[in-house]
């Protein structure tokens, strides 16, 4: 009897993991049937892909520090508050948000050259997360916009000072910032000159530009200069 017992549960159980495995499978396909279940995460990846392909188009102009205020934000505003994960993977993240998923990935030697696809990165656990609407998400969105507007600013103004404008100065003193943006006429920012960087003030944040100590690189990071 005891052993007739123990054999219909090792049944049961196999069962149970069976169809659990099925369920984990159907989940972590990215087949195109999964397309609006897994809606928010995509979209969601494929923001922060276009960051970081930004980011690094912004580091071989000399300037640093976009990329990580950029995946800061994300995680903070879209996957925290919307009640996603992130799992992190040898060249991967899978995002687990709204009730679907979404595997951003990218050649082991071009970090900032990621790819988006729909369902769960190979070999990532299948996480559960509450639904979030479209709208939840555009909310989100445009909090990390507000955020980061001053940094973004700061960014496009340090790159777009060409080398044959710096003169005898250094590329990225704080005098050549500084006459940088005086020269650009209308914009819809305000500076503050510091002896430690040019701060960029925004209606929704600041940002400050901070040379390095040799000026051929320059910082951006959130908050007014000190």
């Amino acid at each position: 009897m005891l052993v007739a017992t123990g054999l219909v549960s090792a049944l049961t159980l196999t069962g149970l993991l069976a169809f659990q495995d099925r369920e984990n499978a159907d989940a972590a396909s990215p087949a195109r049937a999964n397309a609006t279940r897994d809606a928010i995460a995509y979209e969601s990846l494929q923001q922060i892909s276009r960051s970081i392909e930004l980011a690094g188009a912004l580091e071989r102009h000399g300037v640093l520090g976009l990329e990580r205020i950029g995946i800061r934000g994300f995680q903070s505003l879209v996957v925290s508050r919307l009640g996603g994960t992130i799992v992190a993977t040898p060249g991967q993240w899978t995002l687990a948000l709204g009730g679907g998923w979404a595997c951003l990935s990218w050649p082991r030697t071009a970090w900032r050259d990621p790819s988006v696809s729909r369902g769960v990165c190979s070999g990532a656990p299948i996480v559960r997360t509450p639904p979030v609407s479209a709208a939840a998400l555009a909310r989100s969105m445009q909090c990390i916009e507000r955020q980061q507007r001053a940094a973004f600013d700061a960014a496009l103004v340090a790159a777009s000072i060409s080398p044959s404008s710096r003169g005898a100065d250094p590329r990225f003193s704080t005098t050549s910032l500084a006459d940088h943006v005086n020269r650009l006429g209308h914009v819809d920012f305000r500076v503050q000159i510091t002896p430690d960087g040019v701060t960029f003030m925004s209606k929704t944040s600041a940002a400050c530009l901070r040379p390095t100590s040799t000026a051929q690189l320059v910082r951006v990071v959130l908050g007014s200069c000190t």
